[in-house]
């Protein structure tokens, strides 16, 4: 049975969860590296937009029905759990001297507004563990819900455990909704707190506790300050980051720091994407969904425009302080004083400048006598109407296509003979390696300043594009001019691997003769040219491999732990299986789930792969017919899960254990009961071993 649901794009697609992960780098940026309050705000501006766009999508798919059971927790991770520590705007700020002023309460309404959003799915949470879990579409397996670890969705304890976070999450929320609120109302006429409403300054005062200012009342003056305060409060919510610790008690606060800062993002994460994959949820690509390309596009853009803050601000920290430069020149450099206009030209100046990193001995000048002059003065605009004609090297480019003109053309002193494709950032020599045109190349290799291993925006040279392709004369020529057999592309494929995954035989031939090319060197997820060519089957391919003096390694597993065997048996490939095997490979490796060759070929039922490996284990490893992967499910769990029948024969006929139970306590009877499949229940039945009963009272 394939296991694999179709989940929505719109709320966890690898476009919108990339979005979220670079607008979360973003905040973490900000708030840890001195950001300003300006690019925060319209940072959370951004991902309130997203958050919300997601919760609106969930909820319309609980309503109209087509929501799964698992929508809610990945949603629940990729808001709230990600984004808990830019839910309260506690700052630390710096004076125009660079001296730390401790930290500073600003609230501001996408502030309140993510706070609200967290409480609403929060108390929503609640009522899904409790109530809604069983009004959903459950996926096509049993789900399987993760908080770092796994665990069943749909067991007692973990609805239990997820209504009660929910819970205490909601309340924590509602705290932080109700500080920020009363926080924010005596600044909503951007003016002196005496002309705000008195209520909103004794809730604010009531709700102060979370806050790192102040209220306080001046009775001489009959009005309220603010004033900038120490709490303990702040240190815990926003511990400072600071060096790398040289003592215990440092190792203590730099651990409380990252706590704070990443445990909740790296749980969201971790456990998005163990869901993700342990439910083989698929989503639609990033091209066909407007709302994964929305998504990533902010996230880029806010990561883009964080850093460029920080790095503005650092810059600004470097240089004289504003308010110095400003008396320094009124007391040397002016032979009169100041008039009234030059003077507010001035303030202007310095306070646009300053506030652009918030710092808080500006706040109340701000607030109070700049509100009327205030206004960001329009930056230079640069003049772009220059244009460049066509050089001599586009006309190379253009001529590649037009070959009675390269002649001419490489005679001149000033072509550039490894001018880019804008696009493709392909070279006139990679173009031809590409397209296989001998004649060209040749011409190009003549030239002495042709760079023969250029890349393209892909990383790939003209070796390597002739090795995809086919082209074994350009392949030699190419060799004999220096290029490199062993480069590789972005995803780390050298030109073995493309000639493996081409089917161009002939190339692998070639290139396995070069004495220089190493058979062994893995790609970005660390699987050799022989996991390839196993993976698709190519059993000439395969031979070359084990047969090349630098000898591929055959054990050689890749980043999921599996062996070039492994990858045969989940594809199918039995002719590939069996000369590994009779090449000295192991049968029966496991990999990062504890999965065998044999488990993975029952469970997507490669029934002459069974049978092969079947008879390898009765031979060598008896154990090997019920070995268990990491949910403690055996071949014959698998088989039955998915409703291979013929396989299930091969396996009991083989003495496989029809009373084995899985992690969730799971017998293959009860297995075969739920999927309805009367046929398994009779071959197991039949077998008068088995036991009629299960931990669910069957």
């Amino acid at each position: 049975m394939d296991c694999t649901t179709k989940g929505n794009g719109d709320l966890y697609g690898v476009g919108v969860r990339t979005g979220l992960y670079l607008q979360w780098a973003a905040g973490f940026l900000l708030r840890n590296w001195n950001g300003s309050w300006k690019t925060i705000s319209a940072v959370r501006v951004t991902n309130n937009a997203i958050c919300y766009a997601i919760i609106v999508t969930m909820i319309i798919g609980q309503a109209e029905g087509s929501a799964l059971s698992l929508d809610f927790l990945l949603v629940y991770y990729l808001t709230i759990a990600l984004f808990y520590s830019e839910s309260y705007n506690l700052l630390k700020k710096r004076d125009a001297a660079g001296n730390e002023q401790g930290y500073l309460l600003r609230p501001d309404f996408p502030l309140v507004a993510q706070n609200f959003l967290c409480a609403l799915i929060s108390v929503f949470g609640v009522w899904f563990w409790i109530q809604g879990v069983y009004h959903v579409e459950l996926p096509t397996c049993p789900a399987k819900a993760a908080c770092l670890g796994l665990f069943p969705l749909m067991s007692t304890p973990w609805r239990r455990f997820a209504a009660a976070m929910s819970a205490i999450t909601g309340i924590l929320f509602v705290a932080f909704f109700a500080v920020h609120l009363m926080d924010l109302l005596p600044g909503l006429n951007k003016g002196p707190v005496r002309r705000v409403n008195q209520i909103g300054i004794r809730l604010a005062r009531i709700f102060q506790f979370a806050s790192a200012r102040r209220i306080d009342y001046d009775p001489s003056h009959s009005q309220y300050t603010y004033r900038i305060k120490t709490s303990s409060t702040q240190s815990i919510l926003r511990p400072k980051l600071r060096k790398a610790p040289t003592s215990f008690s440092g190792f203590i606060k730099f651990t409380h720091w990252a706590i704070i800062n990443l445990l909740g993002p790296l749980i969201a994460i971790v456990s998005v994407e163990r869901m993700l994959q342990a439910n083989h949820l698929t989503t639609e690509s990033i091209a066909t969904s407007s709302g994964q390309m929305i998504a990533l596009f902010t996230g880029i853009a806010s990561i883009f425009v964080a850093i460029a803050d920080i790095v503005r601000g650092s810059w600004a920290q470097q240089r004289k302080d504003l308010a110095e430069e400003f008396l320094e020149l009124q007391a040397h450099e002016r032979s009169r004083p100041l008039d009234a206009k030059e003077t507010r030209t001035l303030l202007r100046q310095l306070l646009v400048s300053e506030g652009q990193r918030d710092p808080a001995f500006l706040e109340e000048i701000i607030q109070t006598s700049a509100s009327d002059i205030m206004s960001t003065p329009k930056p230079l605009v640069e003049n772009d109407e220059l244009e460049s004609s066509p050089d001599s090297a586009s006309k190379l480019s253009n001529a590649i296509r037009q070959p009675q003109f390269v002649t001419t053309l490489l005679k001149r002193h000033d072509i550039e003979v490894n001018c880019r494709d804008p696009a493709s950032r392909q070279t006139p020599l990679g173009y031809v390696a590409q397209k296989g045109d001998l004649s060209m190349l040749k011409l190009l290799l003549s030239h002495k300043d042709i760079e023969v291993d250029a890349r393209n925006k892909y990383r790939q040279t003209p070796f390597l594009e002739a090795a995809a392709n086919g082209h074994v004369e350009i392949m030699e020529d190419l060799s004999k001019h220096g290029a490199d057999p062993n480069c590789r592309d972005q995803n780390g494929y050298t030109p073995l691997t493309w000639a493996v995954l081409s089917g161009h035989d002939p190339v692998i031939k070639i290139l396995l003769a070069m004495s220089e090319v190493n058979p062994n060197l893995v790609d970005e997820n660390g699987q050799q040219p022989l996991c390839w060519a196993s993976k698709k089957g190519n059993k000439t391919a395969v031979r070359l491999l084990l047969e090349h003096r630098g000898k591929a390694e055959i054990e050689h597993k890749d980043r999921h732990g599996r062996t070039s065997l492994c990858w045969a048996s989940m594809a199918g490939q039995m002719d590939v299986v069996k000369i590994l095997a009779e090449e000295g490979a192991n049968s029966f490796p496991r990999d990062i789930s504890e999965r065998t060759p044999l488990i993975w070929a029952a469970m997507r039922g490669h029934l002459n792969v069974v049978k092969y490996l079947c008879a390898q284990a009765s031979q060598r490893d008896p154990l090997q017919i019920d070995a268990r992967d990491i949910d403690s499910r055996t071949p014959l769990s698998w088989a039955v899960r998915n409703n291979h029948e013929q396989i299930v024969k091969v396996l009991l006929g083989h003495g496989s254990d029809i009373k084995s139970r899985d992690s969730e306590g799971q017998i293959p009877l009860f297995i075969a009961a739920q999927n309805c499949n009367v046929k398994i229940c009779k071959l197991l039945v039949g077998r008068n071993r088995v036991y009629v009963e299960d931990d669910y009272g069957g």
